[in-house]
């Protein structure tokens, strides 16, 4: 299981950065993810791949999401139209992957219903297909709620597709869900690239075997002073103030050990599947 670093590029100031970039070249870190909306942040992602060059993946976001908690929206046009901009520039990673432009149902602060949903679903789907018609190959998203034949139509128009647990769901029904989509897969043994978006947990990533995670929680939780106990750091920051820290390469350093941890349990989760003799395969 590959652990996909969320916000790896933000939060540090260029000198800090450098140094974090460097000491995660050298573990290595070799997947990373980015929001097309930002510009910035696929810059700086450029900047470390040159590190690792032709070593690196990194997974692309529309960053829908994001604009739709500002009130906007994407259309998959202009989407497509970043993609074939921003490919050119991505020569130095090994792999680029982009995800699937999502259309996210009801509006910001509204009662969301099932109608919404249903629409929301039959948009990304032919977001999902327009973009593959258009030569580029995209992960679309299954999201929990929508109809189990959706997810089975996206393994028919491409092998690596998203899978996205509701956050806002109990640990429970989002490992209900996942489970709820393995006789989807039909070669257990052999099953087709999966990526899990913004669910790391250990019962959500020990019920199906995902080719992929993603995740800011490595990050967020430091910022917020609630796994400083992960590093081995001797002056740890008090909560909630990692942001004001000032000492020259503390927070890279901090950062870099909270790094440490996620990728032995990226190995533990790779170990697990293989003992139990399920290896996903690589996307083509």
């Amino acid at each position: 299981m590959r652990y996909v670093f969320a916000n790896f590029t933000t939060g540090l100031n260029q000198y800090d950065r450098t140094k974090f970039f460097n000491l995660c070249a050298k573990k290595p870190v070799t997947s990373v993810l980015v929001t097309i909306v930002h510009p910035n942040e696929i810059q700086k992602a450029i900047e470390y791949a040159r590190l690792r060059k032709n070593e690196v993946d990194v997974w692309i976001d529309s960053g829908a999401f994001t604009v739709w908690n500002t009130g906007g929206s994407i259309s998959a046009k202009w989407y497509e139209r970043q993609i074939t901009k921003v490919k050119p520039i991505l020569k130095d990673f090994k792999n680029a992957f982009f995800v699937s432009l999502d259309e996210i149902p009801g509006k910001k602060g509204k009662p969301v219903t099932k109608t919404h949903v249903k629409e929301a679903t039959e948009k990304s789907v032919d977001n999902a297909e327009y973009l593959l018609s258009k030569g580029h190959k995209v992960i679309p998203v299954h999201h929990q709620g929508e109809d189990k034949s959706v997810f089975e139509h996206y393994l028919t128009l491409t092998d690596y597709v998203g899978i996205s647990p509701a956050n806002d769901k109990s640990i429970n029904s989002r490992v209900n869900y996942v489970k709820s989509l393995l006789p989807c897969v039909k070669e257990i043994k052999s099953p087709p690239p999966c990526h899990s978006f913004g669910n790391v947990s250990p019962r959500i990533t020990e019920a199906f075997p995902f080719y992929s995670v993603d995740s800011a929680s490595w990050k967020i939780g430091i910022y917020y002073g609630q796994d400083y106990k992960c590093t081995n750091y001797k002056k740890e920051p008090k909560q909630n103030k990692f942001v004001s820290i000032r000492s020259k390469f503390q927070k890279s350093q901090i950062l870099s050990e909270t790094v440490d941890k996620t990728l032995i349990y990226e190995n533990d989760m790779t170990r697990l599947w293989e003992k139990r003799g399920i290896i996903p395969n690589e996307p083509k």
